[in-house]
């Protein structure tokens, strides 16, 4: 994929230089909560020899990539699995013999990377490939999400150098999108904060489009809204062993512990402010934020903490309410601006959990795009720290081209929550939910006890 944030699609490893990009095609479908993509971009050599090609691209964190292939004319070359290293040899070895190769390689959790060798002068390649991906709740909304850009990220990556995406402003490619509806979600409110889209219902399935076209300078984001009495769905298809795969959804509603909610936190308001905030991203930050000091419970202490390439500490260890403190809190969030320089995520981080104090719970409320690399398992180091320290941190990815696997890894892995905010959309109610997020009690011991038998009558055979 081929966007205006960055180097994605063909690039010529011999020649350094993109392979000029024809046209994307995606197509959707949605069946309650599970979804399956198909997309597919078009490419012609357009250099005077053979060249080998490399096409890094973005899928969703937890999507299951299903498919790859590549038609050359009249060939189509299809991938299988084999471990890494027997993978490189035989690649390498058939392209030293002259012949056509690909080699498909995961860099990290949603960015892989393709190696296409022995691509001929003037000869037309297409990819295909089909990922399928589940989706969630969050509150009454399901949000729906393609990365096209892999925007540039702060600090050296831990990739080969011919597989990092290079900054391209100057490029615009367009986009062809439809998704067909079918099952829970086709009831629902549909909405895109990115795109401008038009929406057909028909008796039997919804079909979402783009009204206007698109392009690939931003991800692809679609909302469905349904009140909570109509979340429940299900899904069946026959597996291997002349049985079912049945796929649920329902929304149980648990009881309130009020002496756990009823207990102080400190709160940790850490916002990034690199440059890669600026604009609308940083100034509905601002206008969350203050909402969340005026909210603040009478019990509870909070801090903010400002960072880009270096940290602000604006009024060191968190402060109740009623301290003069909050005075300074108040203004330094008027002031927030995206002029820190680059995204040194990690330090801040850890700055963060220091904050803490001894006798009470503690967790962090973090606001970013995410755009930095994940170098010598700094991820990992982080999560062990909150661990260690019994810390959460509740995520908020902004912007067009979030890097979603780092924003998701920090939440999920400390035991807090993530959610996605587009350009389109407003941030303070997403900040808020997470703010919320934080006194809602857990849910340690679950048991589901369904006693009702099934009714298979009632369970459609609809999955692709």
């Amino acid at each position: 994929m081929t966007a205006a944030a960055a180097r994605l699609g063909l690039w010529s490893r011999t020649a350094r230089a993109p392979i000029p990009l024809d046209t994307t095609d995606v197509d959707v479908e949605l069946v309650d909560l599970c979804s399956q993509v198909e997309l597919r971009q078009h490419y012609t050599n357009r250099e005077t020899a053979v060249i080998e090609a490399v096409y890094t691209f973005p899928l969703p964190v937890d999507a299951v990539l299903l498919s790859l292939h590549i038609r050359l004319g009249g060939r189509e070359l299809a991938g299988v699995v084999q471990p890494r290293r027997r993978a490189r040899d035989d690649y390498e070895d058939a392209v030293t013999d002259g012949h056509t190769a690909m080699l498909l390689e995961q860099l990290e959790e949603g960015l892989y990377s393709l190696s296409l060798g022995n691509l001929g002068p003037g000869e037309h390649a297409e990819i295909r490939l089909r990922f399928a991906l589940l989706h969630r709740f969050d509150g009454d909304q399901v949000r729906w999400r393609l990365p096209t850009v892999i925007g540039p990220r702060f600090g050296r990556a831990p990739h080969p150098d011919d597989q990092v995406p290079e900054a391209q402003i100057d490029v615009a490619h367009g986009l062809h999108f439809r998704m067909r509806i079918r099952g829970l979600l086709g009831r629902a409110r549909i909405a895109s904060p990115s795109h401008a889209v038009e929406v057909r219902r028909h008796d039997d399935h919804t079909e979402v489009c783009l009204s206007k076209g698109g392009w690939l300078d931003r991800d692809v984001v679609l909302t469905f809204d349904l009140p909570g009495g109509e979340r429940l769905g299900a899904s069946a298809d026959a597996d291997l062993e002349e049985g079912a795969t049945v796929l649920a959804s329902f929304c149980p509603q648990l009881p309130i512990d009020a002496p756990e909610t009823a207990r102080g936190r400190a709160i940790t308001l850490l916002v990034d402010c690199s440059g890669s905030m600026g604009g609308v991203s940083i100034a509905q930050a601002k206008r969350a934020l203050q909402q969340i000091l005026a909210t603040v419970r009478p019990r509870d202490r909070i801090a903010l903490v400002r960072f880009g390439s270096s940290i602000d500490d604006v009024v060191g260890a968190p402060v109740s309410p009623d301290s003069l403190k909050m005075r300074e809190l108040h203004a330094a969030v008027e002031l927030l601006d995206a002029d820190l320089g680059g995204t040194e995520l990690f330090p801040a981080l850890r700055h963060a959990l220091s904050l803490a104090p001894d006798e009470m719970p503690a967790d962090i409320i973090l606001i970013t795009d995410g755009q930095v690399w994940d170098r010598n398992g700094q991820i990992a180091s982080i999560l062990a720290l909150a661990a260690e320290r019994g810390q959460r941190i509740f995520a908020v990815g902004v912007g067009s081209a979030v890097s979603e696997r780092q924003v998701r890894a920090l939440a999920e892995g400390t035991g807090g929550a993530c959610t996605m905010v587009s350009p389109g959309e407003q941030m303070a109610p997403a900040i808020q939910r997470q703010f919320e997020r934080l006194f809602a009690p857990r849910a340690r011991q679950v048991c589901i006890d369904w006693p009702a038998a099934p009714s298979w009558a009632q369970v459609p055979q609809t999955l692709f």
